[in-house]
């Protein structure tokens, strides 16, 4: 691995170099957040290879208890690359808190509490595990510390809360993809770019410095 040859700090070096010179290319830029809301539907056979019936007892629960839920990230971007998803992540209305209380009411299993600090509730159904996210906006502190601001506002977590437009689409139960950040053009043209201001987000989280290789890779192999 590369971190046998360099310490972690050189690591970063050399891939902010990288990275700053991808940026500069005509194939990688970052996203205005003032970029249009495109929305298209995933036909129904698609859908079913989503909404097993674990996870239509998720969806069931969240309807239950009046709090909207999504799919979102990596599910939403591989359908859209006619790949077979096959890990889901959800994005919802609902507090960690709420869905802890939700949760426990209905009898599910949780798993991950670790994973509360980020704002994650990981709910074990039939025997699979589903990362459930509250909508959030991640602000720096001090210009280093990060704090998870909780949000109600589908947008405004898509243009604060992720990495790259790829993987800022949501897909509700319905096959209907919202999306904030223009990703769904991203994906046909198989661009990366990043959400907002490439130098906020990497100060956010350095390692989407190597992140965007492996989404290189990713969606243009």
């Amino acid at each position: 691995m590369l971190e046998s040859y360099f310490r972690r700090e050189e690591l970063l070096m050399i891939s902010s170099i990288l990275v700053s010179k991808i940026l500069t290319s005509a194939r990688y830029c970052f996203t205005p957040s003032s970029c249009d809301r495109a929305t298209m539907k995933i036909p129904a056979d698609e859908m079913k290879l989503l909404l097993r019936p674990s996870v239509q007892i998720l969806h069931n629960i969240f309807i239950k208890h009046k709090y909207e839920i999504r799919i979102t990230g990596g599910a939403v971007r591989d359908l859209l690359m006619n790949k077979i998803p096959v890990d889901l992540d959800f994005a919802t209305t609902a507090t960690p808190s709420e869905m802890k209380n939700m949760f426990i009411t209905e009898g599910i299993r949780l798993t991950n509490r670790y994973g509360e600090k980020h704002a994650t509730v990981t709910a074990c159904i039939k025997e699979e595990n589903f990362e459930c996210s509250t909508l959030r906006v991640d602000k720096i502190i001090d210009g280093t510390r990060k704090e998870v601001e909780f949000s109600y506002d589908w947008e405004q977590d898509a243009n604060a809360g992720r990495d790259f437009t790829i993987n800022a689409l949501f897909l509700s139960f319905d096959g209907t993809i919202y999306d904030y950040v223009n990703g769904i053009q991203h994906i046909k043209e198989r661009k990366i770019k990043f959400v907002g201001n490439p130098d906020e987000t990497i100060q956010a989280n350095p390692h989407r410095n190597f992140k965007i290789f492996s989404f290189f890779w990713y969606v243009n192999g």
